[in-house]
């Protein structure tokens, strides 16, 4: 009987050191170690690149990106929390997306699960009920911070911390108190040209945000918005570089004009809908189209939401930058923008700004010609418009 008891007490210390935390950043912190034996398939405990000391390590497959990091009945308070926070270190050369996937008991109920698709899920037990895609950097620590919050589903986009790309929700509201299981999705993969790999150093719950890291003693982001440990065909080695290379483009366009097919907006004239003058959709008793003003149907294929006021957050990540705009001087007030309750970058306005300062149209890129003569000989008169 006293074996019993000893080995019951004992079981329960090790239930409670795994939970407790060892870092200012969790109240409820999770055992690496224990998550890297339940997922041995794609991860080992060992020692890391991205940061000192053993690591949990996840090499994803096409058939195996995900790592449970948390079941019902496993240490951890999801009620009395508000954060979900976890270190990672994406050793790949572009950007990784993860996938925060939370799992509730939907036997019986009737509400649909929506994919990032679009697409409803089939009722399965291994669909998850809520979903959040979040972008990470290539081979730079983050801490990443869900807030629990936004398990109400209410909201698509979550908060950035610092060095955290954006994060988008997808799926049903769910209560904390019903989470059965979380997942933790790493992508993306394709064999043999991308197979990331990445490190975990730390996950939890918290009840307030984390304290940040120290700043980096160099910089990862030139002057102009590149990344410096990358090179390319076309990778910009001066600033004057980009002016001339914007002057070529303008020109190589400048003439530019739809195939004959297409309508001024780019509708296709062989399917053709009543005009309306505005920009719709239409079925056609086969399946919806997008129609132009001028009523041709047309396909959207391209790069979504990019325009020339286009901007990044900056807050917590300046040391990041080789060279930032000061928001106080008038020079470049038009690229430091606050939005989100933090400051933000128009890069665009920014390059332009650094200098043509009070210029724009014609006078602008009469400016810009001047200065690449004035920088590389060009000839002035090539570019007038």
């Amino acid at each position: 009987m006293k074996q019993i008891f000893l080995l019951t007490l004992i079981t329960s210390a090790i239930l409670i050191y795994s939970c407790k935390s060892n870092s200012p950043d969790y109240t409820q912190e999770f055992s690496i170690n224990r998550i890297a034996r339940l997922n041995q398939d794609i991860t080992e405990y060992s020692a890391g690149k991205g940061f000192a000391g053993k690591v949990l390590k996840v090499k994803p497959t096409g058939e195996n990106a995900s790592v449970t990091v948390w079941k019902k009945d496993d240490p951890g308070n999801w009620v009395n929390s508000s954060y979900l926070i976890f270190e990672v270190y994406a050793n790949t050369t572009y950007s990784g997306v993860l996938t925060l996937e939370f799992y509730k008991n939907s036997s019986g109920k009737t509400e649909k699960v929506i994919l990032q698709s679009g697409e409803v899920a089939e009722p399965e037990a291994e669909t998850p009920w809520l979903s959040c895609l979040i972008g990470i950097n290539p081979t730079l620590k983050t801490k990443v911070v869900f807030p629990l919050s936004y398990l109400d589903a209410q909201e698509i986009f979550i908060p950035r911390s610092p060095r955290q790309l954006k994060g988008t929700i997808t799926g049903n509201r769910l209560d904390p108190a019903d989470i059965i299981k979380v997942n933790l999705k790493f992508g993306p993969y394709f064999e043999p040209y991308f197979m990331p790999e990445f490190e975990v150093a730390s996950i939890g719950l918290s009840d307030s945000l984390p304290v940040p890291y120290s700043p980096l003693d160099h910089a990862v982001i030139d002057s102009i918005g590149q990344p410096l440990n990358k090179d390319w065909p076309g990778r910009l080695s001066r600033i004057r570089q980009m002016i001339y290379s914007n002057l070529e483009l303008e020109k190589s366009v400048s003439d530019a004009q739809f195939p004959e097919e297409l309508s001024k907006y780019g509708g296709w004239k062989e399917k053709r809908f009543k005009s309306t003058g505005f920009f719709r959709t239409e079925h056609d008793g086969r399946r919806w189209w997008l129609v132009d003003p001028d009523g041709y149907g047309f396909l959207s294929v391209g790069v979504d939401c990019m325009r020339a006021t286009s901007s990044g957050p900056v807050n917590g990540i300046k040391d990041l930058f080789e060279w930032l705009p000061d928001k106080n001087d008038p020079e470049y007030a038009d690229a430091v923008t606050e939005r989100g309750g933090g400051a933000n970058l128009l890069l665009s306005i920014d390059n332009n700004s650094r200098f043509l300062p009070g210029e724009s149209d014609k006078g602008f890129r009469h400016r810009m010609a001047a200065k690449v003569e004035q920088d590389d000989g060009r000839v002035t008169q090539e570019y007038e418009y």
